[in-house]
This record gives C-alpha cells, structure tokens and sequence, in this order.
C-alpha cells in the first residue's frame, strides 16, 4: 500500500477544517471596521512661477551651457581687442605701420639704445 493510501485509512478523508458561515461575505466589512479612517490631504495650489519654473531652469542651463561652449572654442571671446588705430595729427601712417610691425626684440633695442654696461 501506499503511505497516502495508509494515512487516509488510519484517519480518515475528512477535512480537519471547517470555515464559519457566512465568513467570507463578512470578512471585507470586518476588515475595513478595523482600520483608521484616513486622513484626506488637500491638493496644493499650483501657481505659474511653480508650473514655468522648471522650464527657466532648463533654458538657464543651455545658456549656460552655450556661453561656456563659446568662451573655451573661441568663437565669442569675452576680451576682444580692436584692431582699429587712431592716428593723430601729427602723426602719418608709415611710422604707424612701422610702429606696429616691431616685434618684442626690436622693442628691446631701442629701449636699450645707448646704455652701456
């Protein structure tokens, strides 16, 4: 015989377990009698600085984020020099010309003209 065949004969196929009447159609209103009665919280008021706010930001950002794109690829320099020279009245063009075509060396030299060591 089997052990299934055997428990069956020695205790019979009862079941042990019996559920009240009516339980189950009960149980939902017994339930919902137990719990606290919940708090209903009020919906803040949202205004428009609240609703426009997140797209400010973004648009900040992208500003942000353009304008340091620029300083460091060096499109939009924020220290622009002028090229343009004003010429005085006494003074022409050519030594204008030349005066801007010395380099740093050439600077030295005549500063240094005449001083001796």
């Amino acid at each position: 015989m089997n052990n299934l065949d055997e428990i069956k004969a020695k205790y019979g196929s009862e079941t042990p377990f019996s559920v009240p009447e009516n339980y189950f159609e009960q149980l939902g209103e017994q339930i919902m009698e137990k719990l606290p009665e919940k708090e209903v919280k009020q919906t803040p008021v949202i205004t428009l600085w609240r609703r426009i706010k997140p797209i400010i930001y973004l648009a900040a950002m992208f500003a942000a984020a353009i304008w340091t794109i620029n300083l460091y690829v060096g499109k939009n320099p924020i220290h622009t020099t002028s090229s343009a020279t004003v010429v005085s009245g006494d003074q022409d063009a050519e030594s204008v010309t030349l005066a801007m075509s010395a380099d740093d060396y050439s600077l030295y030299e005549y500063l240094n003209e005449g001083k001796t060591n």
